[in-house]
């Protein structure tokens, strides 16, 4: 495997899972070297980290931040990234796991496509089983599988192409996916958190951001057939700087963050006529209005219909939700991705790999093996 990757594990609280990521990656010998970007130091991790007998099959460095904001969220990030010397990046969640055959595929696409800036596999999802846990949301005898994380296209593979930067920030707009958990270029997604940190707009455009400027900077990839991430279902942190996106509207600079930055994303684009730009700015307006349009009429339901709210607190309701998730269910047995895996047209090796990862992944959080290393370095973070 290359070593022209760097892991970048962005961390902040949720102690056990940061020690699950690395012992996993220990365990089986990750090959990419990790960055470690520590927000919330607890003494427990820092002094295992900075043990380098506690981890020794894993390549790391480890630095520590004041994670506080979101503009200190987009410092670290940033700081950390003008530290890599790797080409290629990818940012990393400490509750999740990375199958490095699919990482692999999108950096070997990335080699060969210079006009892409960044490339992903399908992101599945993983949930704990709480009635057969044997830590509370890190293991469990019960493990739940699904080849998309959420049901919605919001990880869906797609990819932007078009040859006009104007056509693609259009398309990626009306058609939002995470790229998040992308192989990206370094210098590219460097520049990106650069202007974030700078213009610190409201949380709740930066993801958008994100992507609008991904897609002004070139082709965004991304491959259907196989997995390059998991995530973990119902462990994501509620940073809580707003309720929702009237809240975030009304409370922040949002509306000013979109219209100061994407003018000034339309000066970056060489290839606009200036006689072009502010129609190309006017287009990148009606279209994300457009999308905002959309994204409110189906967040807000409970609002226009408020006896629905009332409703599913019902026993009735309660007993049909029941019967039908028993009869819509879908199996969750880690079969359920092999299944998946096995009906696209990937190659038999890399059909064998995504298997080996992903069952390496089950025994992680399905044995004890990672709760006796707990119990042995780190009790204090388990203790009643």
């Amino acid at each position: 495997m290359t070593s022209n990757l760097t892991i970048l594990l962005t961390i902040k609280g949720r102690h056990l899972h940061t020690l699950r990521w690395l012992w996993h990656a220990n365990k089986t010998q990750l090959p990419y070297p990790i960055h470690i970007a520590d927000g919330e130091v607890h003494p427990v991790i820092s002094k295992l980290l900075l043990d380098p007998t506690t981890f020794p099959n894993i390549n790391y460095t480890y630095n520590t931040y004041k994670d506080l904001s979101i503009r200190d969220y987009y410092f670290k990030k940033m700081d950390s990234l003008s530290r890599l010397r790797t080409p290629y990046v990818m940012l990393v969640d400490n509750d999740d796991f990375v199958l490095p055959s699919g990482i692999e595929k999108s950096i070997d696409f990335l080699e060969r496509n210079k006009e892409y800036i960044c490339s992903q596999a399908r992101i599945a999802g993983f949930k704990i089983n709480k009635s057969q846990s044997i830590l509370p949301q890190i293991l469990s005898r019960k493990i739940e599988w699904s080849p998309k994380y959420i049901s919605n296209e919001w990880y869906e593979p797609m990819d932007f192409k078009s040859l006009s930067s104007v056509e693609r920030i259009l398309s990626i707009i009306s058609n939002p996916r995470s790229i998040h958990y992308s192989i990206y270029r370094t210098s590219n997604l460097l520049s990106i958190c650069e202007e974030i940190f700078k213009f610190n707009p409201s949380f709740y455009f930066c993801e958008s951001y994100l992507s609008i400027r991904t897609a002004s900077m070139g082709m965004i990839h991304s491959s259907p057939g196989f997995f390059s991430y998991i995530r973990q279902q119902d462990s994501s942190q509620f940073l809580g700087y707003y309720k929702d996106a009237v809240d975030a509207f009304l409370r922040s600079t949002f509306a000013s963050d979109f219209r100061i930055m994407c003018t000034e994303l339309i000066k970056t684009l060489p290839s606009i006529p200036n006689s072009e730009r502010e129609k190309a700015l006017e287009d990148i307006f009606i279209t994300y209005s457009d999308q905002l349009r959309k994204t409110l009429s189906h967040s807000n339901l409970k609002f226009r219909f408020p006896y629905l709210k009332v409703l599913i607190h019902t026993p009735l309701y309660k007993l049909i939700k029941r019967m039908k998730s028993l009869i819509t269910r879908k199996p969750t047995h880690l079969r359920n991705i092999y299944r998946y895996l096995k009906s696209t047209e990937i190659s038999s090796a890399l059909l064998n790999s995504q298997i080996s990862e992903l069952e390496q992944i089950s025994d992680t959080l399905k044995t004890n093996s990672f709760l006796e290393f707990v119990t042995d370095y780190a009790n204090e973070l388990i203790k009643k």
